[in-house]
């Protein structure tokens, strides 16, 4: 990665612009406390970054730049670690890209949610787990919405 100067870096990327992208990292903040920014280009998210090691994520596009982005607030020193970037358009296709909840429940069948290189990310036992444990939500809010037999 190269550093922007503001303390921002950047990793260069060639892809195409107007794709949706996900863009997620390990972080936590070193010395002292502030604000983390994650995002694609100029286009980001914010977070107040705690001194635990926890995933923050971003989905989004930019039509000029598409290289992922990562800052923080002047003087705060932050640790990443498994930064991963995936061009949601190209995987998914235009218009059914997810979330990055749900981009973040997808990754979680990898090690620290990341992997290296090209894997396959529709492991039929994984895509099961999540689809019931959404059924289960669903279920578990209508009846505490007073709904349901």
């Amino acid at each position: 990665m190269s550093s922007t100067g503001s303390n921002w870096v950047s990793q260069p990327f060639s892809g195409p612009a107007r794709h949706i992208y996900y863009n997620s990292v390990l972080a936590k903040q070193e010395v002292p406390e502030g604000r983390f920014y994650i995002g694609s280009g100029y286009s980001y998210a914010e977070y107040t970054l705690t001194n635990e090691i926890k995933r923050y994520s971003f989905v989004g596009n930019h039509s000029n730049s598409v290289e992922p982005t990562y800052g923080s607030d002047s003087g705060i020193s932050v640790a990443m670690d498994s930064a991963i970037y995936i061009d949601l358009t190209r995987v998914f296709g235009t218009g059914n890209e997810p979330t990055a909840e749900q981009m973040d429940a997808l990754l979680e069948q990898f090690d620290k949610s990341w992997f290296d290189g090209t894997k396959n990310l529709f492991d039929a036992q994984h895509f099961m787990y999540m689809y019931f444990r959404k059924i289960t939500e669903l279920e578990n809010a209508i009846t505490a919405l007073g709904g349901g037999a």
